[in-house]
């Protein structure tokens, strides 16, 4: 993370970048990188020591960039006109670096050697996720609380997408599922969903999938919003990089041209001004995404107080939903102080199939807060959404279950109804018990 967060604001800094060329260098270096560690280059003729020098200076990036783009194709992290060009020759040392040397070029280590000894045959595609939440949170914190771009750790999201595709198939096959982040940021749901939809093909069709399977998977069952073009590039990075990883046979290198993510895969819901859009959360999504998903997973943005423009409209849609699904001559539920998390559980609801899944992780005021008019809030989304599980996770925060996260939090599972008569959840409030932990061993209080 220290690495990618360097590379990223020297580029910015020192070479005179803006953000969404800085990344989508450091991604191109990033991603030729991975190739060599993972052997997938020989096949083309080229040795380690050329490899490592592929973008040591403008003729050669651009040479490496335009074979990146004819190989692979999509939307292959786009770069302004001229870029290879303009830039200076830090630029390409900071390129350099990634390729092969320790970090601020003080060593020159062969290839073989690797990059400070990191080997990117090993180190997991997540880690580009949280590298866009790191660089938020140490160079852009106010931008982080507005928009909400704290990093799920991965079990977490494990836990909501194994959780939530379990319950989907209790009534369809789960590995059919299509699966929406409706604020993917940089993509930790979409690569764990992805990787756990693979599994359960295997799974359900006895052999691993094949380069045109996982295309397929990719393009059809898997969909992310965001409002932050950075946050998307980093989220399509990971999705070409997790693509490669799970080939059994990824070789020879030109069979894996992918189809442009954008439009397709990941939407960008807002116009110039994102810094400042309802998003996902206005009228930018289409009536296509209307009872499409069987399961809707995330971490949406807990951000209070934002005065967003156009506040009234999601305020329209969320009404409307409440409308729909309790009745005409019910309250319209409030939303307190503004949070921007609940409002994306209504729009979950239009989201999902009938029966379908909804896994949220939201701030805790929706179990706790008695003031601002949440109870009323509380009552609305219950009585129009089958809750099946909480997880209480207040217990939790200033944890290493979930570093950097000091509010108090909780994941709510949903199924996509209105509560039967009769209906219930389960409900999980987990403890730190120290000594237990330090045991190896865990406790469970089962009460009625």
């Amino acid at each position: 993370l220290k690495l990618l967060g360097g590379s990223r604001i020297t580029l910015k800094t020192t070479c005179g970048l803006d953000d969404d060329d800085a990344i989508s260098l450091m991604g191109r270096a990033l991603f030729t990188r991975f190739l060599g560690d993972r052997h997938l280059l020989g096949s083309l003729g080229v040795d380690s020591r050329a490899v490592a020098e592929l973008f040591d200076d403008a003729a050669r990036a651009a040479k490496t960039s335009d074979w990146l783009d004819s190989t692979f194709n999509g939307d292959f992290l786009p770069t302004s006109n001229g870029i290879w060009e303009r830039l200076p020759q830090g630029a390409f040392k900071v390129l350099g670096d990634i390729m092969r040397r320790a970090p601020g070029g003080q060593l020159r280590l062969g290839w073989e050697e690797r990059w400070d000894n990191l080997d990117f045959a090993h180190i997991p595609v997540g880690v580009l996720s949280q590298a866009y939440e790191h660089y938020l949170h140490k160079h852009a914190p106010d931008r982080q609380r507005r928009e909400g771009g704290f990093y799920t750790p991965r079990p977490i999201a494990d836990l909501m997408v194994r959780g939530g595709l379990n319950a989907v198939a209790r009534t369809t096959s789960a590995h059919t599922a299509r699966i929406l982040d409706p604020a993917a940021g940089a993509g930790v749901f979409l690569i764990t969903a992805f990787r756990q939809l693979v599994a359960e093909n295997w799974q359900a069709s006895g052999r691993r999938p094949d380069t045109l399977e996982l295309r397929r998977i990719l393009y059809e069952q898997i969909t992310g919003f965001d409002i932050n073009e950075a946050a998307l590039r980093f989220a399509a990075l990971g999705l070409y990089l997790m693509s490669i990883e799970l080939d059994a046979h990824p070789e020879p290198v030109r069979k894996l041209k992918f189809e442009n993510l954008r439009g397709r895969v990941l939407l960008k819901m807002s116009g110039e001004e994102q810094d400042r859009s309802l998003g996902s959360l206005g009228s930018t999504v289409g009536d296509e995404h209307i009872g499409r998903y069987d399961l809707v997973v995330g971490n949406p943005p807990w951000a209070t107080s934002t005065g967003l423009p156009g506040w009234n409209e999601a305020q329209a849609i969320i009404h409307r939903i409440a409308a729909e699904r309790l009745s005409p001559d019910y309250p319209p539920p409030p939303i307190p102080n503004e949070a921007l998390d609940l409002p994306f559980v209504w729009r979950a609801m239009e989201w999902a199939k009938p029966l379908g899944q909804i896994a949220f992780a939201l701030h805790a005021r929706l179990l706790f807060q008695q003031s601002h008019g949440m109870p009323a809030a509380r009552r609305a989304l219950f009585a129009a959404l089958d809750v099946t599980g909480v997880i209480n996770g207040v217990e939790l925060r200033q944890t290493r279950v979930w570093p950097e996260i000091w509010a108090p939090f909780c994941i709510l599972y949903a199924r996509n109804q209105v509560p039967p008569q009769g209906a219930g959840c389960r409900f999980v409030s987990p403890r730190v018990e120290r000594a237990l932990n330090q045991a190896g061993v865990m406790r469970i209080d089962a009460t009625n």
